[in-house]
């Protein structure tokens, strides 16, 4: 391969990730605005309803498990050491599952890396 094509090659392979990446984000964003938007306009009048309020309660939520998460409630703990064990016993569930939380926990702290796998 000559170098001008290895040149040219490399462009792709640089921005194609972050592309991606920013395309995976936008879909799923539309795609929580569409459920959560549609749970608060049953919820709300219309006129209280303003477009990205899913988008926000989405954040709120998300921010809401990080401080349950962080706190360590006990509750929390329980339900979600549950669901790992329930992912556990399935097999496809339990290989992408431990992927997953192991990409996810790798910068945190090491107590949550050492039971990924």
């Amino acid at each position: 391969m000559s170098t001008l094509s290895r040149i040219f090659l490399q462009g792709p392979a640089a921005t194609l990730p972050v592309v991606i990446a920013l395309y995976v984000i936008c879909f799923l964003g539309a795609w929580a605005e569409s459920q959560v938007g549609a749970v608060i306009q049953v919820l709300l009048p219309s006129s209280a309803y303003y477009p990205g309020m899913g988008r926000v309660l989405d954040v709120a939520l998300i921010f809401l498990v990080g401080l349950a998460s962080h706190l360590n409630t006990w509750l929390l703990r329980r339900h979600l050491g549950l669901g790992e064990r329930l992912l556990r016993h399935i097999p496809l569930a339990n290989t992408l599952y431990g992927a997953v939380r192991f990409v996810l926990t790798a910068g945190v702290s090491p107590e949550h890396v050492e039971g990924a796998g």
